[in-house]
């Protein structure tokens, strides 16, 4: 059911608005009002922006080793992993990996993140290109077959292409297509 309504305060503004007809500002819902989120809605925008503000993206981050380091004090004095996930605000079941690290490292500390971004072709930067320059209409399945075979160097694919284009080299491939009769190909 949907009822018409006027914004707040119109007769307090003009002394003839309650006397003269005027058009219904929106319809809203007894129900649902559609011009609000719902506070799930709201709650969740809080995090990514103070995410995006603090970290430039929406880029996960670890805790901080300070808080890590008062979780583990308290479970050093004794506290249960729930008592201490619900005493610092984190969850449960980060309070009991954190006490797992705790007992088998001694710390609780962050671990490294990401990976090894260096190139495992950097060394045989060479023998890739030599191959690229002989054979330039090869494809990337067809690179990395020759590499194992001549070489012995064993690469995904993923790796072969971010190297050839950091070495600014494309190996983009086009179908033959017949030329068009409407515009120059």
């Amino acid at each position: 059911m949907f009822k018409l309504t006027r914004p707040p305060g119109i007769a307090a503004r003009h002394p003839l608005a309650a006397s003269r007809p005027t058009a219904p500002s929106r319809a809203v819902s007894d129900r649902v009002d559609s011009t609000r989120k719902s506070f799930c809605q709201r709650q969740a925008i809080v995090p990514r922006l103070r995410r995006s503000i603090l970290l430039g993206g929406d880029v996960p981050a670890p805790y901080s080793g300070d808080l890590r380091d008062r979780v583990a004090a308290a479970l050093a004095a004794g506290a249960s992993e729930r008592a201490a996930a619900s005493r610092f605000g984190i969850s449960v079941s980060t309070a009991i990996r954190w006490a797992q690290r705790w007992r088998t490292e001694g710390h609780a500390q962050a671990r490294a993140m990401g990976g090894d971004h260096r190139s495992r072709l950097g060394e045989h930067r060479a023998a890739v290109l030599e191959l690229v320059a002989r054979q330039p209409d090869l494809t990337l399945q067809e690179i990395r077959g020759a590499l194992a075979a001549a070489s012995g160097i064993t690469v995904g694919l993923s790796s072969l292409w971010r190297f050839l284009k950091a070495q600014k080299i494309t190996l983009k491939k086009r179908a033959y297509t017949l030329p068009s009769r409407i515009a120059p190909t």
